[in-house]
């Protein structure tokens, strides 16, 4: 299930976009998800509704993960 932005307009300038808007955050985080071979910070899912931050990490550095609203509110994105 994708989340629409409730205005229904795209969100732009999200960073990584690299100029482009996207309707749902799923369409987002897919994105980012493929430039993350590229060494993009993404965003796996852990769980219904946890997602960890994939980046580079500093020794001893605990991972951040978040909840689909928290990413939601963050990005700018609706339900």
């Amino acid at each position: 299930m994708t989340e629409q932005n409730s205005g229904g307009e795209p969100v732009a300038d999200l960073p990584f976009a690299q100029g482009r808007a996207f309707a749902t955050l799923d369409d987002y985080l897919a994105f980012l998800r493929e430039r993350g071979r590229y060494d993009v910070p993404w965003y796996r899912q852990t769980g219904p509704d946890r997602f960890e931050l994939v980046s580079r990490r500093g020794p001893g550095a605990a991972p951040r993960s978040y909840s689909r609203a928290e990413l939601e509110k963050k990005f700018g994105f609706a339900r």
